[in-house]
């Protein structure tokens, strides 16, 4: 079996985070992507995600393993444990200099300029469910199948970062909705 999700709506929380970065020099820019692609071989799910982290700017790329803990013809619910380096995407108010660290001119960001940082650490806890509103013939093969789906994922992930301008840790809570794709 073989899955794509894509969510669309996502939101959430974060508690610890409130110094993360600077938010007088720059300004997390909202992520829109957020997909999950899983294998499953019999009860266990192998996933690879971009996941909306409950923060704004802040998304995940992570690897996971899961357990189908109830799959119907219309419901699945995969919970899951998932490991991944978040990483946040931040846009300079101003041009900023190595003020942070010193006054070396290496550290330099332009205005307008997007920069990732990835040094980061994530944890995550979570809950796929699935409802499948139709199991349907893929083409004209009469053994496979493919179930497209409304989707939810919900859970909790601990999220640290460690670099020159993103630094902090803490919890975050958050949910997804969207679509996916069940190809069996």
């Amino acid at each position: 079996l073989f899955g794509v999700n894509l969510f669309f709506i996502s939101g959430g929380m974060a508690f610890g985070m409130d110094e993360l970065y600077r938010s007088d020099l720059f300004e997390a820019e909202e992520t829109s992507i957020n997909l999950e692609f899983y294998l499953q071989i019999k009860r266990f799910a192998f996933i690879g995600e971009l996941l909306a982290s409950g923060i704004t700017g802040v998304n995940s790329y992570s690897f996971g393993i899961g357990y189908v803990a109830y799959d119907s013809r219309y419901l699945k619910v995969r919970p899951y444990v998932g490991f991944g380096m978040p990483a946040m995407i931040l846009e300079a108010k101003s041009n900023v200099y190595g003020s942070l660290h010193g006054e070396s001119e290496n550290e330099y960001m332009c205005k307008g300029c997007n920069e990732m940082y990835s040094e980061s650490l994530g944890l995550t806890l979570a809950v796929n469910v699935d409802f499948k509103f139709a199991t349907l013939y893929l083409f004209t093969s009469n053994k496979k199948f493919f179930s497209p789906s409304i989707v939810g994922k919900f859970g909790v992930s601990y999220i640290s970062f460690d670099d020159s301008f993103v630094q902090g840790s803490g919890v975050t809570p958050f949910f997804s909705l969207g679509l996916g794709i069940l190809l069996w």
